[in-house]
């Protein structure tokens, strides 16, 4: 069972394959964020009870987190210059509308099996299948 501290850079199929985009801090520093974002179909609830009333749309996000350290050794192979440091995984909630984070929940996720294991319960959840949800009516 590897770990996902494993899943560096070096395994970019393994996140492409479970429908992950990476997304890398833009900056010119030698330490960098790097996420593999999973994002989940948006889906809408309304404002108040009454389902003709303003309504927000939400996404959840599947979040792999590492920071990158980038070296500049020239003795060394060019990928051998770049260290990936495994910081957890996470899921988010974001207003699509407005593409900003609204809460985090961090997961005790820290195998490529335990990663495809939830990727597979919550594809399989009623949520992934109705991106149009409603709160109860009283």
């Amino acid at each position: 069972m590897q770990t996902l501290a494993e899943y560096n850079g070096i395994h970019e199929d393994f996140f492409v394959q479970l429908h992950f985009q990476l997304w890398e801090e833009p900056t010119t520093n030698s330490v960098r964020n790097v996420r593999w974002l999973h994002r989940f179909p948006a889906f809408d609830l309304p404002e108040t009870n009454n389902p003709e009333e303003t309504t927000t749309s939400f996404q959840l996000v599947l979040s792999v987190d590492y920071e990158l350290v980038i070296g500049d050794a020239p003795e060394v192979s060019p990928s051998a210059n770049f260290d990936y440091c495994f910081n957890g995984v996470r899921l988010e909630l974001w207003n699509s509308r407005t593409d900003e984070p609204l809460g985090t929940l961090p997961l005790k996720i820290t195998t490529a099996s335990e990663l495809k294991a939830f990727l597979s319960t919550f594809r399989s959840h009623p949520y992934s299948r109705n991106t149009s949800c409603h709160a109860p009516a009283d």
